[in-house]
């Protein structure tokens, strides 16, 4: 599949995630704050880069 010429980067998650785990306001907003969002789309569109470490 491509779009616009270029492949999408794809990785598959194959652990199970726990049912009902809530994150607090305080935990998501790091994550959040890491969220690179499109302009046009910035609903639907985004990319969560990995932490560099």
């Amino acid at each position: 599949m491509t779009w616009r010429g270029l492949a999408p980067l794809i990785q598959e998650i194959t652990a199970t995630d726990a049912r009902g785990v809530k994150l607090t306001r305080t935990v998501f907003r790091a994550i959040a704050e890491r969220l690179k969002r499109d302009k046009i789309l910035p609903k639907w569109s985004l990319v969560i880069p990995t932490p560099s470490g």
